[in-house]
């Protein structure tokens, strides 16, 4: 690992050029090189680490027809795995393990780390919170960890370690990954006294996780030989495509990725973590990520930007007030108050809670009406201001005719 030293504003930039040697987990089995100097295509990286057993049976042919009856979609989703793969390549061979487990995202998310299962699963790794809050994972109103690629990828592969370490077999840890761990292990015992066997296909399994199972293998399958299951399989350049900035001060994210020279759509695809526009930085610094073409011009221009950092404040509810109310006091529409703070429709503020509000706006201190067919209020109080709830039909001149005003005021 290779650490660059930055004195700005407490950066540091993390280049990930970690090379490790795989080994095979079958004693038998031969060491493979697949330290990232010999190969051209990441492709070829992943396909020389493949070491789990793929029985050719029914239930796994079946599935490889299922992705390659729709080669587009499965196209779709092995191109959408470009700016991860290599980096979970890396870390995989790093701690030994077979590169299988990098497809597992394309069976748990379709490598779409905004994913949300209707379980309320999320990330790449699709982690439920209470697991994701059982690994480390931070989960707050200001972002989740569990779509932040690199703490979910760490989290994913230190529990399929654990997983692993205890049944000592891959496709009972990729069970017990989906199913659960106890679950597992309930099974492995019924069945041992059974039939006194144990190995995944002997145990009893929801329809669901053999299922999990089975479309890895044959993801692994179509992978091996795309052409002849009529998959074009484009190549991925065998290097990093993201580095990590460590970030020890808050700031707009739309200003990272101006500084960056990315697009707000590139930026959010590598870190889709954050939930408000802004990176708040808490008890420790925070991560982001940004191609490794763009981190020089990054930390250039950061060092020569002496503007705010921070276009936004942080406003406490200190009492019982609805959104509706916050959005008329700062002169914001509900839907931009909602959009900002990630608020969903029926949503409510709870005293104490934190939310985002535009740096540059204030409170509206003038005495406001809400009229409702009610001009004569207007009218008797000429230094008031009046809201007209617009209905169906309305026009500026009528509404000017109605409250005694110009179409000019």
């Amino acid at each position: 690992m290779k650490l660059k030293n930055y004195n700005l504003s407490g950066l540091v930039v993390v280049t990930l050029f970690c090379i490790g040697v795989f080994a095979t987990f079958n004693s038998n089995a031969a060491r493979i090189d697949t330290s990232e100097s010999h190969y051209d295509d990441l492709w070829d990286r992943v396909r020389d680490g493949f070491v789990i057993n793929t029985p050719d049976i029914q239930q796994v042919r079946k599935l490889e027809t299922a992705y390659t009856n729709h080669p587009r979609l499965t196209e779709r989703i092995f191109e959408r795995s470009a700016p991860y793969l290599y980096y979970i390549i890396e870390e995989l061979i790093q701690r030994g393990m077979p590169t299988e487990i990098a497809l597992l995202p394309m069976i748990e998310s379709a490598f779409d780390p905004t994913a949300n299962s209707n379980r309320r699963a999320a990330g790449l790794w699709q982690f439920m919170s209470a697991t994701g809050k059982s690994l480390g994972i931070e989960q707050n109103v200001w972002h989740d960890d569990r779509r932040d690629v690199v703490v979910s990828t760490q989290a994913a592969l230190d529990y399929l370690e654990y997983l692993y370490d205890r049944f000592d077999n891959w496709p009972l840890a990729l069970a017990a990954y989906n199913w659960g761990e106890t679950a597992i292990r309930k099974s492995i015992e019924n069945a041992a006294q059974r039939d006194g066997r144990a190995e995944f296909h002997d145990i009893r399994l929801p329809q669901e996780t053999r299922n999990h199972v089975h479309k890895l293998l044959a993801i692994k399958k179509i992978i091996a030989n795309p052409s002849d299951h009529g998959i074009n399989l484009r190549k991925i350049p065998n290097q990093p495509y993201f580095d990590e900035i460590q970030l020890s001060s808050h700031i707009d994210i739309a200003l990272v990725a101006q500084l960056a020279g990315v697009s707000l759509a590139e930026f959010n695809m590598l870190n889709p973590a954050y939930k408000r526009p802004v990176v708040k930085v808490l008890n420790e610094s925070r991560v982001v990520l940004l191609p490794v073409q763009n981190v020089d011009s990054f930390v250039a221009n950061l060092a020569a930007y002496d503007d705010t950092l921070l276009s936004w404040k942080i406003y406490e509810i200190n009492q019982k007030e609805s959104i509706n109310e916050v959005a008329r006091k700062y002169g914001l529409s509900m839907h931009r108050l909602r959009t900002i703070n990630n608020l969903e429709e029926n949503d409510q503020f709870e005293i104490g809670q934190r939310i985002l509000l535009p740096l540059e706006i204030r409170p509206i201190k003038t005495n406001v009406t809400i009229v409702r067919n009610k001009p004569d209020i207007f009218k008797a109080n000429t230094n008031s201001h009046a809201v007209h709830i617009v209905k169906k039909g309305d026009t500026l001149p009528d509404i000017a005719k109605y409250y005694g005003s110009s179409i000019r005021e």
